[in-house]
């Protein structure tokens, strides 16, 4: 699917080299976590990846490209 997105080029996003996305376990690792008990606070609606004490919170490590 995202091989998909990437030929349209619809956005810019769309345009990033793979290398630079996050394996899919690690969105959805935080996704998981986002609906257990522990998470409760965390206001519903949109959350972003690049958060820091979210990704902490969820243990889940995000390296992002330099």
């Amino acid at each position: 699917m995202q091989r998909k997105i990437r030929a349209t080029g619809i956005n810019p996003v769309s345009q990033l080299p793979i290398e630079a996305l996050q394996p899919a376990e690690k969105p959805a690792g935080i996704v998981a976590w986002l609906c257990t008990a522990e998470a409760a606070d965390i206001p519903s609606g949109e959350n972003d990846i690049r958060n820091e004490d979210l990704r902490r919170r969820a243990g889940v490590e995000v390296i992002f490209p330099g």
